[in-house]
């Protein structure tokens, strides 16, 4: 754990923790950060603010793991600290941990990865400094492509190695289908059931980013809040999973 004074009060460990002294200011040049008078310099933490759930030691599995876009984890002594790469706990303007390129994907369900540039374990919601987008998001080239008539309910069960169909019948049993849509017509996807990990379905775009909002939040049991509504048009690319982006995600296209 990183050696903080835990009898502070949570507000001036914030404050604190945001300021970052002049660590912040000398890597602006660097880092991608919104500016000190926007949003996220005045924002108050949630209340299950992040920092203190994040272990130093990253599991092996992690560790030693390349990131979704197959780059090695650079060596402790050349980490970035969080407080030197500006990381908070939730995604700013749709960038996130999970769609960012240093990213190395949570290998034990728990929602926890690792980075290949800042030290500690790293939440895929989350976001710092250093975000870049990935290059491209890696669909299995060899799924079936299952037209989807409009209207239609598309239901998965949603599990760590992919998303499986369960309905329409077309799709059933079937993992990380590549769903032909009608563009401008109506649909409905989500998960019903799930193995126990946590998971949420978003819809991506060409920039590896959340169409019009179209995101759920991160459950391990999925319940209405699950599902999405939408009208199919050509800025979608793929349906996916923001804690799992290597193993839960199909292509969309269009009929």
């Amino acid at each position: 754990m990183e050696n903080r004074d835990e009898s502070a009060p949570p507000s001036r460990r914030r404050l604190l923790y945001l300021a970052a002294g002049g660590s912040i200011a000398g890597l602006s040049g660097c880092l991608n950060l919104p500016p000190a008078d926007g949003e996220l310099a005045h924002r108050e933490p949630p209340a299950d603010y992040c920092l203190d759930d994040l272990e130093e030691d990253v599991p092996e599995s992690e560790r030693t793991s390349l990131s979704i876009s197959g780059i090695d984890r650079k060596p402790p002594g050349e980490l970035t600290s969080k407080q030197e790469a500006g990381y908070v706990c939730h995604a700013v303007d749709g960038n996130l941990c999970g769609n960012c390129r240093f990213y190395i994907d949570d290998k034990n369900g728990d929602a926890i990865g690792a980075c290949t540039e800042v030290a500690g374990q790293v939440r895929s919601v989350d976001w710092c400094g250093l975000w870049a987008p990935r290059e491209e998001i890696a669909t299995d080239e060899a799924a079936e492509s299952v037209e989807i008539e409009p209207g239609t309910r598309i239901e998965f069960d949603g599990q760590t190695s992919g998303w499986v169909g369960i309905a329409p019948s077309s799709i059933e049993g079937l993992t990380n289908p590549s769903l032909v849509l009608h563009d401008g017509e109506s649909y409905e996807i989500g998960w019903s059931q799930g193995d126990g990990a946590p998971h949420n379905i978003a819809i991506y775009g060409d920039s590896n980013e959340v169409i019009d909002g179209l995101q759920t939040p991160i459950v391990e049991d999925p319940g209405d809040d699950q599902w999405l509504e939408f009208e199919a048009n050509s800025e979608m690319v793929t349906y996916i999973c923001e804690v799992h982006p290597n193993t839960m995600v199909g292509e969309i296209d269009l009929a």
